[in-house]
Parts: C-alpha cells; sequence; structure tokens
C-alpha cells in the first residue's frame, strides 16, 4: 500500500523533544506514512539520535534546511512538497 500521508516534523521551540517525539509517531502512528524532520542547523546532541532513529527506515527523510528560524522553515516546507528533491535554502 502507498502511504497517503506525509508527517513534516518542524519544531518551533522544543528541539530537545524531536527524537521523543519521532519515537511516540512510530510507535503510535500506523504506516504508511511518508516522515519529514526538517534540519534548522540542529547541534549534533540532537540531530544525531534522529538520525540513528532513522537510519534504515526507508519512510524517512532528514531535510537540510541549514540555519533558520522554525517559521522560516515552515514556509520551505511548501517548496519541499512541490519539489520533494529540491532543499531550500533561504
Amino acid at each position: 500500500m502507498n502511504p497517503v500521508t506525509t508527517v513534516i516534523i518542524n519544531p518551533r521551540d522544543r528541539y530537545s523533544g524531536l527524537a521523543g517525539c519521532i519515537e511516540a509517531l512510530y510507535r503510535c502512528t500506523p504506516e504508511p506514512f511518508h516522515l519529514w524532520v526538517l534540519d534548522l542547523g540542529y547541534p549534533p546532541k540532537i540531530i544525531d539520535p534522529v538520525r540513528k532513529l532513522l537510519a534504515g527506515r526507508e519512510n524517512a527523510r532528514i531535510v537540510d534546511i541549514g540555519l533558520a528560524t522554525p517559521m522560516d522553515a515552515s514556509c520551505c516546507s511548501t517548496t519541499i512538497r512541490a519539489s520533494p528533491k529540491a532543499g531550500c535554502r533561504r
């Protein structure tokens, strides 16, 4: 079955909860779904555990937005949906 839902995680100000959010999503959400995590230039202590959680999961990807505010990243997610292969640099 093809996924009909894409979940885009764009944390606003609680970056430390990112890995827990992803764990809860996989634990509580029936598959299939796509997961896109917008990387806003997180420090390694935040993004490294996320990379480990998503390793080997074909339905997940980390989209490197670069250092951006969450509001700017929200605008980029519209661009990414239109052209999923493209990154977004503002």
